[in-house]
This record gives C-alpha cells, sequence and structure tokens, in this order.
C-alpha cells in the first residue's frame, strides 16, 4: 500500500517512459480479453450466458474503454486511425 492507502503495483520494467509503460498495460488487457473470447468460442459462449462471469467480462472490457481513452487524452492521440463502425461495416 502506498501513503493514500491504495494498493500499487511496482515493476521491474526496462522502461521507464509512463506512456511506454501504460501502453503497454493496454496492450496486455486487449491480450486476455482475446483471450477470454477464444474461451468462450470453445465453450459455446457459455461465459456470456452465465450472468457472474458475463458481468465480470463487461467490467473489464469498460475499465478498458476508460484507460484507452484516458490514454489517447493523456497523449493527444486521436482515433483518426482507427476505423469508425461505419467504415467497418462497408
Amino acid at each position: 500500500m502506498n501513503e493514500s492507502g491504495n494498493g500499487a503495483v511496482f515493476l521491474n520494467y526496462f522502461h521507464c517512459d509512463a506512456r511506454e509503460i501504460q501502453g503497454s498495460f493496454l496492450y496486455l488487457a486487449a491480450a486476455h480479453l482475446k483471450i477470454l473470447d477464444a474461451f468462450n468460442r470453445c465453450y459455446d459462449n457459455r461465459f456470456r450466458a452465465t450472468p457472474g462471469i458475463w458481468t465480470a467480462v463487461s467490467a473489464f472490457i469498460e475499465s478498458g474503454k476508460r484507460m484507452n481513452a484516458q490514454y489517447e487524452q493523456t497523449y493527444g492521440i486521436t482515433n483518426e486511425l482507427h476505423p469508425s463502425e461505419d467504415d467497418a461495416r462497408k
């Protein structure tokens, strides 16, 4: 715990740049989400069909979206490189 009483994560990381470390956390979260999606498909959508599991996965997804938005805002990243949902449907 740190002095504010909150938990803290300490890593022996090769990079000291906060942007790079934060970006790596986002990639790690995205990789875990892909793994959960693969397990869900392997088990015939049981994750989505089980309310407790799906609630936890949905909370994970929403946290990831908030962290990504904060990352983009902090580092001035725009969505110009990301296709919109309309573009994806074409």
